[in-house]
């Protein structure tokens, strides 16, 4: 995939996207975190929400793949935003 392409733009924002909608129906089993609710509720399907997340990660990892990039550009820039943010926390971001 070629993301100075137009085409392969769209493609690859398709791909996102689905990603995230799969978020967003793992996001569906946290029942409790609607800040409006009032009592818990004592319900929570862990393995439809690992699925869901799952699901969500490997839309996300073949977005990358597709682009090109390797698992040592993934971890390589993993661990520099991993960094970064560890710099924010400790400086009181």
């Amino acid at each position: 995939m070629d993301l100075t392409k137009k085409s392969s733009q769209l493609m690859a924002r398709d791909i996102v996207l689905r990603g995230v909608e799969e978020m967003f129906e793992a996001l569906q089993e946290l029942k409790n975190a609607k800040p409006h609710r009032q009592t818990d509720l004592p319900q929570f399907n862990e393995d439809h929400f690992l699925e869901e997340v799952v699901d969500g990660f490997n839309y996300f990892l073949s977005v990358l793949i597709l682009t090109g990039f390797t698992e040592e550009d993934l971890l390589k820039a993993y661990v520099s935003k991993h960094k970064k943010i560890l710099e924010r926390i400790e400086n009181g971001y």
